[in-house]
């Protein structure tokens, strides 16, 4: 498959877990609380690994010291990215945190030049900052003068920061070994973190004990359907990593994302107003439609 078309499936994917991710914050604040989402989604791990481990071609014990360590400390850090996204998401609205995100792909660059000496043709260049504009005008409320918050808003550079020196890392110790292999590390990375904060952590053990003695059924069956849907979305992100450099695959899922973040909340407007509502007015309709041509024209510069 394309690099592309698979980088599109973790953004979309993603995006799904943008608005459950709200829904469950603002519904069960209390029985749930960040430190039991982080707990969730850390721990879902363990269920991954094992697949990854079966999946693999050669034993996932063979590779180097080193390369299972930083393989599972990219694991980690994806999960540290999620945990600063949470906090901002108590904050804020997501169509408020998640444009943030659009600075990963220029962190992913900057880094990828870096530690991986990439390079990006400079049609590609032009297309990735064209994308990156329709993206900024699709986040963009102008009918709405929120003032900045600045908590919110270095959280989202802390998580935007994460998950491009989580990829970096991933890219530079995945690239020379088979791809579940890697996974699997990535998934132990994220299980031990899981229990790190668990073991070490009272809030956030509290946290995650009083989720499953109180919000019962309905938290348990949203947080294992979410986490499933999550850990697809970190498979299908790193097969991308694998097959381009890790600014494209940034920019295709930080940029396309706020896009699938807006066309779900349109329809969870219309279908079910009671889990989201979003600025359906034709004024806003305009605006977005012209940010995604931008952003169209930017694919095909990139695509080229």
């Amino acid at each position: 498959m394309h690099w592309f078309l698979m980088s599109l499936i973790a953004p979309f994917l993603w995006s799904l877990l943008n608005h459950a991710d709200k829904y469950l914050i603002s519904k069960y604040s209390k029985e749930v609380g960040i430190g039991g989402l982080v707990v969730y989604s850390s721990l879902f791990a363990i269920f991954i690994a094992p697949i990854a481990f079966f999946l693999s071609d050669t034993s996932v014990f063979d590779l180097f010291g080193s390369e299972k360590f930083f393989l599972a400390i990219a694991g980690a850090m994806y999960s540290i990215a999620i945990l600063f996204y949470l906090y901002a998401l108590e904050k804020e609205d997501a169509s408020y945190v998640v444009p943030f995100w659009l600075l990963a792909p220029v962190f992913g660059f900057l880094l990828g030049i870096i530690f991986l000496g990439e390079t990006i043709e400079p049609l590609k260049v032009v297309g990735a900052v064209v994308v990156l504009l329709g993206a900024v005008i699709l986040s963009i409320e102008f009918e709405q003068k929120k003032k900045i918050k600045s908590i919110a808003v270095i959280l989202m550079l802390a998580s935007a920061l994460t998950i491009a020196l989580s990829d970096i890392i991933y890219k530079k110790f995945a690239e020379h070994v088979d791809f579940w292999p890697s996974v699997f590390w990535n998934q132990v990375g994220m299980v031990g973190f899981g229990l790190i904060c668990l073991i070490f952590v009272a809030n956030y053990r509290k946290a995650f004990i009083g989720s499953i003695k109180e919000g019962g059924k309905e938290i348990a069956t949203l947080n294992v359907a979410g986490e499933t849907i999550q850990s697809i979305a970190i498979v299908a992100n790193n097969y991308a990593l694998m097959l381009a450099p890790v600014a494209l695959v940034l920019l295709a899922t930080y940029t396309f994302q706020p896009l699938f973040v807006f066309i779900e909340g349109i329809l969870l407007t219309i279908f079910f107003p009671k889990i989201s509502s979003e600025n359906i007015s034709k004024k806003h309709l305009i605006q977005k439609g012209v940010s995604i041509l931008i952003m169209a024209l930017g694919v095909y510069l990139v695509l080229m």
